[in-house]
């Protein structure tokens, strides 16, 4: 299994849960940053952009830094460490942008059942993306054995 790396008696949840917890969150706000957008909502977006490009500035920087590894390729650490970047703006728009739409529209985004329906799209995210990034080297071998 793939948690069972970890050296420990803990269960899988404790390990993990503030990773899930936190990544539900992220990706629940993104869902309410996609809706502000397609609502129009975003009013004043224009004038946010340049501290969410600064976060993804931050983001590549931090990625350089701390990926930077004599085994890694420079020019794979390179576009990884953009990639992350541009996830990061990504994410950091959205979810402020979602942040903007809660306290903008407290009743519209969380006493709705709309709330329940991005939460639990977000766990099920969070839960695939988990799966995806302990079990990709699976997923691979199995595609190209299909693919033959």
């Amino acid at each position: 299994m793939a948690h069972s790396r970890l050296a420990t008696d803990q269960p899988v949840l404790a390990r993990v849960g503030t990773l899930v917890a936190g990544s539900t969150v992220v990706l629940t706000l993104a869902l309410f940053g996609l809706i502000s957008f397609a609502t129009g909502e975003a009013a004043g977006v224009s004038g946010r952009v340049p501290f969410y490009v600064l976060g993804a500035a931050v983001t590549f920087a931090a990625a350089v830094i701390g990926l930077d590894r004599r085994t890694r390729d420079g020019r794979d650490l390179l576009f990884l460490s953009l990639g992350i970047a541009v996830v990061a703006f990504c994410f950091v728009t959205l979810g402020l942008e979602g942040v903007a739409y809660a306290i903008r529209r407290p009743g519209q985004a969380l006493a709705s059942r709309q709330f329940l329906y991005l939460l639990s799209t977000a766990l099920v995210v969070t839960g695939l993306g988990y799966w995806g990034l302990n079990h990709w080297k699976e997923l691979a071998k199995s595609i190209q054995r299909s693919a033959r």
